[in-house]
């Protein structure tokens, strides 16, 4: 469930960054989560295909599809023994397949990693606890794969020392293999965020909590499974709790964000220099009222640099906000949620497309309250 930062400051703290709303882009719910047969509260974002077609899966188990022009189709509702609670964005194959995890559900309530074939069958790829919490439980990310299909992923508690854990899936055999247990400070624990790859093939990614601070970590994980702590959060003014995963960029540097930290303990924008180890706050979040605070989600990037994503309260209502981030350091709000019918409390970052409309999500809002899916056109 969504972790809560005091953000009384934002406000009544004055204009002291760059913070601009914008109104050249064109915000448009596609879709409103009835809480029937269609589900709600979608905390995972949404993916997309090549026909513009929108695909997740909400909180009570609906793995969803919503085309361009709104209609809602329910793929399938995940069963008890399939998984519950899922958090996470899905994953395609090149086959068309859809998969995602569930942080709770299957034989112990601990959580599964699923798979939603083109054809409409489900399977259940690891069912979390069924040999022992050593194996991880509680899978709040999306999920990875390499160009052999393997998947990758990550269970935010559990493991041998009981941090939580990163874990490997081989498509070929189904053999499931813990590649890192986290444990505790200074080491980083409570992984949830997804992994990324690296250019050298190693899994980079994030830990809410650990490091010697206890405020998270980034860390690289190679391929015999030796894991190195490359940054410890510190706390404000440095950031706190990386909920979030990683994006990089072609010269090797990675983005992310924070849910807490900053100037203002109200979140962050980082970037991360991997060949100096150099952590660079572009944005604190909390600058002016009109600032997003708390992004829960990641960031994605456009071909000239800039960053997007959304914060989970803040904005002119305190709903939230999709915002952008430019390579100035200059942050535009494209949209401040009302929590009335556009939505509220957007937990996961957007998709971007080609010609950077972005896509995503809130857990509340929309036509009756459930949620909604939605765009912003460029």
């Amino acid at each position: 469930m969504p972790r809560r930062w005091n953000y009384a400051l934002a406000l009544i703290l004055g204009s002291l960054a760059l913070c601009a709303v914008s109104h050249a882009q064109t915000y448009t719910v596609l879709y409103s989560f009835q809480g029937k047969q269609d589900g709600l509260e979608p905390y995972g974002g949404v993916i997309r295909d090549n026909n513009g077609n929108l695909y997740g899966v909400n909180f009570a188990g609906v793995i969803y599809e919503i085309s361009p022009s709104g209609m809602e189709t329910t793929l399938h509702t995940l069963t008890y023994n399939e998984g519950q609670s899922s958090l996470s964005s899905l994953l395609f194959d090149r086959g068309g397949n859809l998969y995602g995890t569930a942080a709770e559900g299957s034989i112990l309530n601990e959580g599964t990693v699923f798979v939603l074939t083109k054809t409409g069958n489900v399977g259940v790829l690891w069912a979390f606890g069924k040999k022992g919490p050593h194996k991880g439980f509680a899978p709040e990310s999306s999920l990875i794969r390499d160009d052999e299909g393997n998947l990758y992923g990550t269970a935010g508690n559990g493991g041998s020392t009981g941090g939580g854990t990163v874990f490997r899936i081989d498509r070929k055999t189904g053999m499931k293999t813990v590649l890192y247990s986290f444990g505790f400070n200074p080491d980083g624990n409570f992984p949830t965020a997804p992994v990324m790859f690296g250019a050298n093939g190693d899994l980079y990614g994030t830990t809410e909590g650990g490091g010697t601070a206890g405020y998270g970590t980034i860390y690289d994980l190679d391929p015999t499974g030796a894991e190195t702590i490359l940054y410890e959060f510190g706390g404000p003014p440095d950031g706190a709790s990386p909920v979030a995963g990683l994006v990089r960029d072609s010269e090797g540097n990675f983005y992310g964000t924070t849910a807490g930290g900053g100037t203002n303990n109200q979140g962050t924008v980082y970037k991360f220099d991997r060949r100096t180890g150099a952590l660079t706050i572009l944005h604190s979040f909390g600058e002016n009222p009109s600032d997003g605070v708390e992004p829960f989600g990641g960031v994605v990037a456009d071909p000239q640099g800039n960053l997007y994503g959304t914060t989970y309260l803040g904005g002119t209502s305190g709903y939230g906000t999709v915002f952008r981030l430019d390579p100035s350091g200059t942050v535009t709000i494209l949209h401040s949620f009302t929590g009335q019918e556009d939505g509220k409390w957007p937990y996961s970052g957007v998709t971007i497309d080609a010609d950077s409309n972005l896509y995503g999500t809130t857990i509340k809002g929309g036509q009756i309250g459930y949620g909604a899916v939605f765009e912003v056109l460029h």
